[in-house]
């Protein structure tokens, strides 16, 4: 397996767009967005491991795998309708409405609370990302309830 291109040395990187490669600046947005991806996807694990969740964090893991696909290698769809209703559900069933704002480590886990907030900054930079490219809706949506479930995850690890 090749591990280096070494065009890397030069500031610039390759991902995939309509079928085709695209050579960019590795600040180019898509590369602050798969940076993104990949922090979120670090941190998941080690909040799942912290935590002995695991196998949620992994189920949120392998969405973001087809988010970084989508974005960066040209995948053409996501498929994250079906996890969105599940985090939706599962909102619906944990909520009860807290009444003002929660301060981490008295009502809310640490380490859920850390994923939450990169999580949040990843769907920023997707926001910003999708006014210069078409990015799947089904993305948007599906980071906008990612935050809210982390949310709802923080409080029941607490608890």
């Amino acid at each position: 397996m090749l591990l280096t291109t070494k065009a890397g040395d030069r500031g610039r990187s390759t991902y995939f767009r309509g079928g085709r490669a695209v050579g960019a600046d590795k600040d180019d947005e898509v590369f602050e967005v798969l940076g993104e991806v990949d922090e979120l996807a670090a941190v998941l694990a080690i909040a799942g491991k912290q935590t002995g969740e695991e196998k949620r964090s992994a189920r949120m893991t392998d969405c973001l795998v087809k988010i970084g696909g989508y974005v960066g290698g040209g995948q053409k769809e996501t498929g994250l309708n079906a996890e969105i209703e599940f985090m939706e559900e599962e909102i619906k069933k944990k909520s009860g409405g807290t009444g003002g704002f929660l301060r981490p480590g008295e009502e809310m886990d640490e380490w859920w609370n850390w994923v939450r907030t990169v999580a949040r900054r990843l769907e920023r930079r997707m926001v910003s990302l999708s006014k210069k490219t078409d990015i799947d809706k089904e993305i948007l949506v599906y980071l906008n309830r990612l935050s809210d479930y982390l949310f709802i995850i923080s409080q029941e690890s607490k608890s």
